[in-house]
């Protein structure tokens, strides 16, 4: 049975959302979010590639989280890269319901830019959804 990829993400999502508990604002993507001027988060589901598991008549699909983890330039990296710690902490090695396994995260990694309202970190985490297939 094919799963709901679209399930997968709002679970996914909501873990996310309950473990941040408002530290910044998220955005989401697909509506209009307008920066505070404080630290927020870009959350981004990017899906990969498919494959057949070994062990038994079902799929893996690969897929990766993305946060863009924003603040303001007077604070320096350190504020922002405590903020990207916590975010880490939210995926690392997580197991779901519904066959949705995180791989070790990783970053935070700081982001040179010539924009000047903004720092940024980035870090990501690799997860794998099983899908059944009989």
């Amino acid at each position: 049975m094919a799963s709901d990829m679209q399930g997968v993400a709002v679970t996914i999502e909501q873990h996310f959302e309950t473990a941040w508990a408002a530290l910044t604002e998220v955005d989401y993507g697909g509506g209009d979010f307008e920066p505070p001027d404080a630290s927020w988060v870009r959350h981004t589901i990017r899906w990969g590639d498919a494959f057949e598991d070994s062990q038994g008549p079902n799929a893996r699909i690969t897929g990766v989280v993305i946060l863009q983890l924003f603040g303001k330039p007077g604070g320096g990296y350190g504020p922002l890269t405590q903020l990207g710690d916590a975010a880490r902490d939210v995926f690392n090695l997580v197991d779901m319901d519904g066959g949705i396994e995180f791989r070790p995260a990783s970053g935070p990694v700081e982001v040179k830019s010539d924009d000047e309202a903004w720092l940024q970190v980035n870090v990501s985490a690799a997860f794998e959804v099983t899908e059944s297939v009989a």
